[in-house]
């Protein structure tokens, strides 16, 4: 069985930066919530991502420029 998860990093709603678990099969918009990990930098936020296990990687919102 396949988990065809992701993790998404964007902008936290209390600021910062966030991080969220998403999946393939889901065609809903990808939400970060306030109850998801926040940090104080985008760089921290991308490497927890990456320090996940997720079989389709990480996904960086577009609204940040990297």
């Amino acid at each position: 069985m396949s988990s065809d998860n992701f993790y998404f990093v964007g902008k936290h709603p209390e600021g910062g930066f966030g991080v969220t678990m998403g999946f393939a099969s889901d065609n809903d918009e990808i939400v970060i919530s306030r109850d998801d990990p926040k940090f104080d930098s985008f760089r921290e936020a991308k490497e927890f991502a990456h320090a996940q296990y997720s079989e389709y990687g990480v996904i960086l919102s577009e609204e940040i420029d990297d």
